[in-house]
């Protein structure tokens, strides 16, 4: 059987438009990790979240429809509600079609927190490096080059 790194990442938000709403509730997002083609995907089309969807041009909105499908296939869970005039709170399914009622600056806000967090390196190195001795320095001498002559 062999090695999984299957798991989940809490995203925590310190943007305070982001972290909580406007009753104190905190936004709480897991998604699975970011492989290493996502993050070409992702990275590629960051430039997305500094421009007016307005603005948008056909190329941009394909794009932009790329980064939400990613983002909603990793997407584990989230506690995002939909509010009524009225008061009443819908849960906001963690689906693609949940993803799609949402502003997309909103999504692609979570997007750069999700791809912060999974490029960083983990300061949590759990056990302690073992150390070891030093190599002496000048210990192994550097290997002799020779240049052959040409055959004359």
């Amino acid at each position: 059987m062999g090695y999984t790194r299957s798991r989940l990442i809490k995203l925590v938000f310190s943007d305070p438009d982001l972290a909580t709403d406007y009753t104190g509730q905190a936004l709480v997002v897991k998604m699975r990790p970011m492989s290493v083609a996502d993050f070409r995907v992702v990275t590629s089309m960051a430039y997305l979240a500094d421009v007016d969807p307005d603005a948008y041009t056909p190329d941009d909105a394909t794009k932009a429809d790329e980064i939400l499908s990613l983002f909603a296939s990793r997407l584990a869970s989230w506690n995002v509600e939909d509010e009524a005039e009225d008061g009443t709170r819908t849960p906001v399914p963690a689906t693609l079609a949940g993803v799609e009622t949402q502003e997309l600056g909103f999504v692609l806000a979570i997007t750069k927190e999700w791809m912060r967090v999974c490029v960083a390196v983990s300061a949590d190195l759990k056990a302690p490096s073992p150390g070891g001795a030093q190599s002496p320095e000048g210990s192994t001498p550097p290997p002799v080059l020779s240049i052959a002559s040409p055959p004359s």
